[in-house]
């Protein structure tokens, strides 16, 4: 490289304002791009429901897209720019090829779209005074073998995950037709969320991690830990309240039609409201991966999901009998749960940190979005009354609910004195009040 490879914990800390010069347009015209990106293939697939257990892609094109999206999964670029190429080549190849019946083009507009994510990076890497070259010459550095030590863990725990996928197939193999389908399903409109909080928070953050450990300042980094877990654990029980609620219009909004039925609606939104339930442990778990990686350790975040695996293929073994897919669903909330504590407990190995102040606020968070469930599910099911009938009422009915859920949340919020609320409406004030 133009550069040594640097000790990650010395990288200086980029201001945000200046991670926008190496995006193509404003981070905040992402969230619409992210949304765009995540259910053109829904909406497209939607109508084409199959009940096929699982697509016939030629094995070779297996091996080479998943050896790319797992390479592509362990670098800390902007995911950003990710999700907006992947729409840019999915879209139109889902447009030409209608009849796309087995996925062959979508993988293929997929492999294209990562690969030109790559290229399009590029620039941008550069701005940052690094380059690339082929070279043997630095396979002895120290540097070069510091971080290799680093991202190879990495690189194998995205492709552990990957597993975790195949596993959940072999178990939903036997189940009715159509099982697999709802649960990727359910599990694609589980990730648009999660993605949005991680894309937005946690990925500012982890460069302030790793300068913070870098100068030994483990107060600051226990305090924006906190923070920014604390904020993900805020809009993260707003999302599990609202996703209750108007789940069946949401899912029928999107995806019902063609060969999507009223009962495909019903089975991926019950299959989506038990995977929300991991939304909590989910976000810490990634929140205590880079925190982890920032300390320069990427063994322990590895093994933890070289473990899951086992515990994935013991927990759905004893659940998938009784519970069918939805057992499947009830393991990744279990073993999320399971990763969220063991890599939260080598947290405490690295600096000393204090996670009661964190989990007293969680606690109230819970019962806050609790009550806004209740409340919210009851105002749902009065205004369902009076606005029926098609899509549009439908969607007004979802912009209505999960309006009236956001101002109970953040009210009860604000009575219980939970700060990030405070921060919230100061936000919002901040952007329409000038």
């Amino acid at each position: 490289s133009e550069k040594h490879f640097p000790n990650l914990t010395t990288i200086p800390l980029i201001p945000l304002s200046d991670t926008n010069k190496l995006l193509p347009f404003p981070i905040k015209n992402i969230e619409m791009l992210l949304f765009l990106a995540n259910f053109t293939v829904l909406i497209k697939s939607s109508s084409e429901f199959k009940t096929t257990k699982q697509s016939a892609l030629p094995p070779i094109l297996k091996v080479v897209c998943f050896f790319i999206g797992s390479l592509y999964d362990t670098l800390v670029l902007s995911k950003i720019i990710s999700s907006i190429f992947l729409y840019k080549f999915i879209t139109p190849i889902l447009i030409i090829f209608k009849n796309d019946t087995n996925g062959i083009h979508l993988a293929l507009g997929t492999l294209i779209g990562g690969i030109i994510q790559f290229i399009v990076q590029t620039p941008a890497v550069r701005k940052l005074g690094y380059g690339f070259t082929f070279t043997l010459s630095k396979l002895k550095d120290a540097n070069f073998k510091e971080i290799t030590e680093l991202l190879l863990p990495a690189f194998l725990s995205s492709t552990i995950g990957q597993f975790g996928l195949y596993i959940d197939m072999f178990f939903s193999s036997g189940l009715e037709e159509g099982a697999w389908t709802s649960l990727g399903y359910a599990n694609r409109i589980f990730q648009f969320p999660t993605g949005l909080l991680l894309t937005a928070i946690l990925v500012p953050l982890f460069p302030l991690f790793s300068k913070l450990v870098g100068e030994k300042k483990y107060t600051e980094t226990a305090e924006y830990f906190t923070k920014g877990v604390g904020s993900l654990f805020f809009i993260a029980c707003y999302f599990i309240a609202t996703i209750s609620i108007v789940r069946f219009d949401a899912i029928a909004i999107a995806l019902e039609r063609g060969a999507f039925t009223h009962e495909s609606t019903i089975q991926v939104a019950n299959i989506l409201l038990v995977i929300t339930f991991s939304l909590l442990p989910y976000v810490f778990r990634d929140s205590a991966t880079r925190l982890l990686y920032a300390f320069n350790d990427s063994k322990i975040p590895f093994i933890t999901a070289l473990l899951a695996i086992f515990l994935k293929i013991f927990f759905n073994s004893i659940l998938v009998k009784e519970y069918g897919i939805y057992g499947i669903s009830m393991s990744t909330v279990i073993i999320t749960l399971i990763n969220a504590i063991i890599l939260g407990s080598f947290i405490k190995s690295k600096m000393e940190y204090k996670f009661m102040p964190m989990f007293k606020d969680l606690a109230k968070m819970i019962l806050i979005g609790i009550a806004s469930t209740i409340i919210g599910f009851y105002f749902h099911e009065f205004i369902c009354k009076f606005i029926e009938g098609n899509i549009l009422h439908t969607t007004l009915r979802v912009v209505i609910t999960t309006s009236v859920v956001g101002v109970i949340y953040m009210s009860l919020s604000q009575l219980f004195k939970i700060e990030y609320a405070s921060i919230a409406i100061e936000k919002i004030k901040g952007r329409f009040i000038k």
